[in-house]
């Protein structure tokens, strides 16, 4: 998918992806104001040639706008359950699972083997760039969202010596100075500890399916 708004589950790609802009994905380009991304697998190199945003292994851009009255469906975007082995070469931005996360995502339980990532500006392991720039009030249920960007209990293996950008992370860089509507917590460096920890029930099957 290119640009969705809908729920993509269960879907492969195993063919090299190239693009010259912005959202430049295996699985999908930009997903936008809501959504769940489930299941999926990428296993091809993503290459965006231009220095637009948004370039990963499964979503390119997770894009929430509360103000924009094209999408009028909006909910927090969740990208779970994901699998990514395909390297990475991003414009502005790239990530093993998600280029940029922005403004309201979850994105969890995901695994990256990318053996390398880029970016010109930011890279890391699962998500290269997360940016809030506006006030969400989505709310999941009775409880308000405490962090409009969480990323945990995800895994890359890519070792950090070949996640290269001006700005890296082995797990998602940071872009916001107030630094308190974003966190990236209890991820792993390793599959064995992530198996461990309890996460990546859903691995071996897809593994053996793949």
């Amino acid at each position: 998918a290119g640009l969705s708004a809908a729920d993509v589950l269960e879907c492969e790609n195993s063919g090299a992806v190239t693009g010259s802009g912005t959202s430049i994905g295996g699985i999908v380009g930009e997903q936008q104001s809501t959504g769940y991304v489930e299941y999926c697998t990428n296993t091809a190199a993503v290459t965006n040639n231009s220095e637009g945003y948004g370039t990963g292994g499964i979503v390119g851009w997770l894009r929430y706008s509360e103000s924009a009255a094209n999408y009028q469906r909006k909910s927090r975007i969740y990208v779970q359950y994901c699998m990514n082995n395909g390297s990475i070469a991003g414009g502005y931005d790239g990530g093993g699972i998600v280029g940029t996360a922005y403004n309201n995502a979850l994105v969890e339980d995901c695994l990256n083997t990318a053996e390398f990532i880029t970016g010109n500006t930011f890279a890391a392991g699962i998500v290269g760039n997360m940016q809030c720039t506006e006030t969400v009030s989505v709310e999941e249920g009775d409880a308000p969202i405490e962090n409009n960007i969480l990323v945990t209990h995800n895994c890359s293996a890519t070792a950090i010596e070949n996640i290269t950008a001006a700005n890296t992370a082995p797990y998602a860089y940071d872009n916001d100075s107030a630094g308190e509507t974003m966190r990236a917590v209890e991820n792993y460096a390793s599959i064995e500890e992530w198996l461990s920890a309890g996460y990546g029930s859903w691995y071996p099957v897809v593994s053996a399916a793949n």
